[in-house]
């Protein structure tokens, strides 16, 4: 495969679906993930994704289905990559600013708290350590 695409100097859709089918069986590789079940219901489902994948991703690289250049697959690429959308960005930033503000007001305010509730340090200790694995989690 890599050698078909350098000596073409182009990609199409089958070059990408195949690529996708590879990186797909890594992963699982790589995840000790075992298909019990090797039925060609579940080859078909994997083909008709990185199918629908690489469809999608020559659509958008370029208007036609025909193959595109190595340099612009390339370039587009990086220029989706380097893109920002504020859209999908903005709750997942408001989301992690509450997060980390809750901290600020949180740790303050604990050992009146504590101190309210008449528990120990030990106590005191179990309820900072629940605080940070529920952070963790």
């Amino acid at each position: 495969e890599e050698k078909n695409l350098s000596q073409s100097g182009s990609i199409n859709q089958d070059n990408i679906r195949d690529f996708l089918l590879e990186r797909v069986e890594e992963m699982e590789e790589e995840q000790n993930v075992e298909v019990k079940i090797k039925s060609p219901q579940v080859e078909e489902q994997r083909d008709e994704f990185c199918t629908k994948q690489a469809e999608d991703l020559m659509n958008l690289l370029s208007d036609s289905t025909s193959p595109i250049t190595k340099e612009l697959f390339r370039q587009t690429i990086q220029d989706i990559g380097s893109t920002v959308d504020y859209r999908r960005m903005m709750p997942i930033t408001i989301s992690m600013l509450m997060v980390g503000t809750s901290v600020g007001i949180v740790s303050p305010v604990m050992p009146f708290v504590i101190e309210a509730l008449r528990l120990s340090a030990g106590q005191y200790g179990m309820i900072v350590s629940a605080f940070a694995l529920a952070k963790i989690i």
